[in-house]
């Protein structure tokens, strides 16, 4: 599905494109460059800055939970190992 939004930093208008389902993604803005997570909602989607985004919706962790469940697996972090803010 095909979103119209605005980059949160910037504020340019730009179409994103998801899947489906409910599962946010990490986007690259076509004007600055700058990464931001689109997460769809019941009705719509929110958009965050990777600093204001909630922190399973960081890139770090998406890709993490990703790798873990094409294995079945659930990767969280390499243990003893706390996450780093983006």
């Amino acid at each position: 599905m095909t979103h119209m939004i605005l980059c949160p930093y910037c504020h340019k208008n730009q179409a994103v494109v998801h899947q489906g389902g409910y599962e946010p993604i990490s986007v690259g803005c076509e004007s600055c460059g700058k990464r931001f997570v689109l997460a769809p909602e019941r009705y719509g989607v929110a958009v965050y800055r990777i600093e204001d985004a909630p922190p399973c919706f960081t890139p770090d962790c998406l890709g993490a939970e990703r790798a873990g469940s094409e294995n079945g697996e659930e990767q969280r972090g390499a243990p003893g190992r706390e996450a780093q803010p983006v």
